[in-house]
């Protein structure tokens, strides 16, 4: 099972870059390099239509994980996400998180953002807060 979710997951990273061409002329992928409390440091792929909603597939230094961040210009920065992520040490699991993505003014093209919410929610449901600073690439 550990090594199933690990190839799935690694399928889904490989291919978000990709991903545009194929939904739509609309779409866009980028690249962030973050830095945050739950994974330390790694590497970010979104993909989205529109400038508020994307997919995103995360590749850190603890844990892999893809998913949603589902958000609208009447929220103006926060977002629900549910996803899937995968610990190196462990199964494949699901998390849901809320959170507020900002910028501050002066810090051109950088990207705070501050969630919290459930993980290992088909285990034993832990909870957890997290901030995150992204940077593109």
């Amino acid at each position: 099972m550990k090594q199933r979710g690990l190839l799935f997951t690694l399928v889904v990273i490989m291919l978000l870059p990709f991903s545009s061409s194929t939904f739509g002329n609309a779409a866009l992928s980028k690249v962030f390099v973050f830095l945050n409390v739950e994974n330390f440091v790694g590497i970010e792929l979104r993909m989205s239509n529109d400038s508020y909603s994307y997919i995103f597939a995360d590749l850190g230094v603890n844990y892999v994980s893809f998913g949603l961040r589902l958000s609208s210009k009447q929220t103006q920065g926060l977002y629900i996400s549910p996803g899937f992520y995968l610990p190196y040490k462990s199964n494949l699991n699901l998390f849901l998180s809320v959170g507020y993505d900002f910028r501050i003014s002066g810090i051109n093209y950088v990207t705070f953002s501050l969630e919290a919410g459930g993980k290992d929610l088909l285990d034993k449901p832990k909870s957890f807060i997290n901030f995150a600073i992204y940077l593109p690439f």
